[in-house]
């Protein structure tokens, strides 16, 4: 069966004692309110909370408007490596 616990996000105790007493696997979070210009900061904090709490834990979900907005701006790393391997490849440098 599956076991499935509700708690207050902001409640770190709950969390903590929930962590201890039924370890997780799986963790989704539905993080709503949190646009303010601290949102992303927040959301990070109790994403970090719940990871320290559960060392366990295979997956994070989080469902945030902030967050959301945030991954928007974020391109991975390779993205950045490409444009800058192509002028080195321009100019004729090489390993």
């Amino acid at each position: 069966g599956v076991e499935f616990e509700v708690a207050d996000a902001w409640d770190s105790h709950a969390l903590v004692t929930l962590a201890r007493d039924h370890p997780w696997d799986a963790i989704f979070i539905d993080v709503g309110g949190l646009s303010g210009g601290d949102g992303v900061l927040e959301a990070v904090a109790l994403i970090r909370q719940l990871a320290a709490s559960n060392p366990k834990c295979r997956s994070m979900v989080i469902k945030s408007l902030c967050m959301s907005d945030l991954s928007r701006t974020l391109f991975a790393s390779n993205e950045l490596l490409h444009p800058l391997q192509r002028r080195v490849d321009k100019v004729g440098f090489h390993d």
